[in-house]
């Protein structure tokens, strides 16, 4: 018997990248009117993997509904793979539990149609996170098979790959990609040679008693019909080799694994295939929008529902939809942002149409909890949506003017700083005769333009005019009712009067406090005393030269106002000096590389700079630094070669906040900035407080121990 040589057909399916998801689609389509035609007139043609994701089978089910008898009858024999996920993520750029409600629904998805494939299929993701292992043994699953990622350290196609937690799986090594099989030739002979090839190029990497797998696809690649039968022709031309149409399931089933390297945690090694790590920093718009709308529900909006809201099946049906938004989005050409604009755009709108459904479902199910709650009128209620015991700066909305703060009810009074002033004149109209109806038309019951109205006066003005004055209701006023009001002025306005129609609101101001820890998955209720509350150590105020200092019981920070730069001093004294400096240099990249022109020019030091402070405390103080650079417009190349920087320049205001907070040990950066210019990589730098040497122990196979790797082991 010769050496085995799994053939496993298949097709790398991006739902979106280049194209659209929609062009994509109609292209999907195609591919699987095909496929399935294939597999049902040719048994030869015995096996198809659909990428290990579930999301293009819905994509084509939305299109040919008729089709799922077959993709279901397929399934149950053997012979299309699906799933075990929903989408082929990026695990580096969504939270870990988008990593596994994708599993999560690709699995359930997949027993729905026949069956999940019980294989981790990683084949194309820019990296793999470190707890992966432990994710698939919670599944149930055993193997995973990767590319990218892999260190040069792992000399053999199959190695343990073990999580922080000791789980560990068997992972195959797609050494050569997931396109080693593609484009296999319809000439027997030839494929033998194509098979000895591969052998050839692995070398000692080969796993010794193992066969060789070829994966006999690539991105969009439709079937070769022809495989079945040239298989058979091949293995009747010699002995050297038995090739066979396989699954993945069935090919790992029969390899070693004993005598197999371990590698311990992420795969994020470039040194066989570029991981593309420049996608974690390019379109920050999008990883920005990703990161509120993974925010918004899994830690707002599910937690809360299920806490005060778990009777209502339309919250449930609409988390379901945003988390198959968020998990549409992971795909690793999505999520990464490194895909066509029109694919960018829709991408944004699903994360924003799933962060909308968080922002709701918690509103609801808040006002639901404060409903219930006992708490005098103009309370604040502070929900915890963790388990574990939770304090914090907190904004809120109180009634009144003046100094404010907040006191707990189960304790005492808490830190509290006003930031912004509400109230006055929200509503104002003048209209003549029968026009009064146009503002009559915005009164409902004991509302005018949406605003309860607590009473109101009519009376005339100095030109004769009808002055209607109605008062906006604060916490605990009761609303007047309007009908009255709507007829006596539709009168008016028909007897040919003029109007003028004000509506105040009541006065209140923002304000932020610091809230003591909250229980898990409670509350505590706060209710607004006037006057100061207690003091803290935070402060803000100008340094002499130009430039500002925010302090507070841990920390001490200055900015510099020659160049912005911050200066940071711990209570303990550790010192960092020249943090933030923000240095701008060329970039003929995509997005997934960064590419540095031939003769490049760093910006690293601004024309000018301001600094001033906007907030002083007690709670939390706010400098505002505003530094102009003047940055190249543009770069000098082409797609293949950037070859400089333009002369051409445009001025660039970086505007950064910098927030200290009460009890904090670190600072707050924010930066924004209008991005004029392009072809450029803008890079903020923080110097560690002293040089740090890293060792690490590993023991390596015939070799001395190399302290600057991971830790491996055979």
């Amino acid at each position: 018997m010769g050496r085995p040589v799994g053939i496993v057909p298949h097709t790398h399916w991006d739902r979106e990248w280049h194209e659209p998801y929609q062009v994509f689609r109609a292209r999907l389509v195609r591919l699987l009117d095909e496929l399935l035609a294939l597999l049902e007139r040719d048994r030869s043609y015995a096996r198809f993997l659909l990428d290990g994701q579930t999301v293009v089978v819905d994509d084509y089910l939305e299109v040919r509904p008729e089709a799922e008898d077959a993709i279901r009858r397929l399934v149950a024999e053997g012979r299309l793979s699906l799933g075990p996920w929903m989408v082929l993520m990026d695990e580096l750029m969504v939270s870990g539990e988008t990593i596994v409600r994708d599993l999560q629904l690709g699995t359930a998805r997949a027993a729905e149609l026949g069956g999940a494939m019980p294989v981790g299929y990683l084949p194309d993701m820019f990296g793999h996170v470190a707890q992966m292992p432990q994710i698939l043994r919670l599944a149930g699953l055993d193997h995973a098979v990767v590319w990218r990622g892999v260190p040069s350290e792992i000399d053999r196609t199959a190695f343990w790959w073990e999580a922080p937690d000791g789980s560990r799986v068997r992972a195959e090594y797609l050494y050569g990609s997931y396109s080693n099989g593609r484009d296999l030739p319809d000439d027997a002979v030839a494929l033998v040679a194509r098979a000895r090839g591969y052998e050839h190029e692995l070398g000692p990497v080969a796993l010794p008693g193992g066969g060789l797998l070829l994966m006999n696809g690539t991105d969009h690649q439709l079937p070769q019909p022809w495989l079945g039968r040239v298989v058979t022709e091949a293995n009747a031309l010699q002995d050297d080799y038995e090739l066979a149409v396989t699954s993945l399931p069935e090919y790992l089933a029969a390899q070693p694994v004993d005598g197999l390297p371990t590698w311990r945690g992420e795969l994020r090694s470039g040194a066989r295939a570029n991981v593309l790590m420049g996608v974690a920093s390019n379109r920050v718009d999008v990883h920005r929008a990703a990161a509120a709308a993974e925010r918004a529900i899994e830690r707002r909006a599910e937690p809360l529902t299920a806490l005060f809201a778990s009777d209502d099946t339309a919250a449930r049906r609409l988390l379901g939809q945003a988390w198959r938004r968020l998990v549409e989005n992971s795909a690793h050409d999505s999520s990464c942002a490194c895909s066509h604009d029109d694919v960018v755009d829709q991408v944004v709108v699903r994360y924003r149409e799933a962060r909308q459904i968080g922002d709701v479902l918690t509103r609801d199910a808040l006002h639901r909890l404060a409903a219930e709650v006992d708490a005098p009128p103009g309370s604040t209620v502070v929900v915890n949506p963790t388990a574990a015991d939770r304090g914090g700066l907190v904004e809120v909305r109180v009634p009144g003017e003046g100094p404010v703060h907040l006191r707990d009810l189960d304790g005492g009074p808490c830190p509290a700083q006003v930031v912004a002033t509400g109230g006055g004149e929200g509503f104002h109209a003048m209209v003549e005769g029968r026009k009064i109806r146009w503002v009559l038309d915005t009164m409902r019951g004991p509302e005018l333009a949406g605003t309860t109205v607590t009473s109101y006066e009519v009376g005339r003005d100095a030109d004769g005019r009808v002055d209607v004055r109605l008062q906006g209701a604060g916490p605990g006023d009761e609303p007047v009712d309007l009908e009255g009001l709507r007829e006596e002025l539709m009168a008016l306005g028909e007897a040919g009067a003029s109007f003028r129609v004000r509506l105040e609101h009541a006065p209140s101001r923002v304000v932020v406090f610091v809230a003591p820890p909250v229980p898990g998955f409670g509350w505590r209720t706060f209710v607004p005393v006037e006057g100061d509350g207690p003091s803290t150590a935070v402060s803000a105020g100008p340094e002499a030269g130009g430039g500002v200092r925010l302090d507070n019981e841990r920390l001490a920070v200055t900015v510099d106002p020659d160049d912005g730069t911050i200066t940071l001093v711990t209570r303990d004294g550790v010192r960092v000096e020249g943090a933030n400096r923000y240095v701008d240099g060329g970039d003929g990249g995509d997005t997934y590389n960064y590419s540095p022109p031939d003769a490049d020019v760093l910006v690293d030091r601004p024309e000018s700079v301001t600094a001033r402070v906007t907030e002083v405390g007690p709670v939390r103080a706010r400098a505002l630094v505003e530094a102009v650079y003047r940055w190249p417009t543009h770069a000098i190349g082409d797609e293949r070669s950037c070859r400089r920087r333009s002369e051409e320049t445009a001025p660039v205001t970086v505007r950064t906040t910098l927030e200290l907070r009460a009890g904090e040990p670190f600072l707050r950066v924010r930066c924004e900035l209008d991005n004029v210019c392009r072809d450029h990589r803008l890079r903020a730098h923080f110097p560690l407080p002293a040089r740090r040497r890293v060792r690490r122990r590993v023991r390596l196979r015939g070799r001395a121990p190399r302290p600057e790797r991971r830790g491996w082991t055979p």
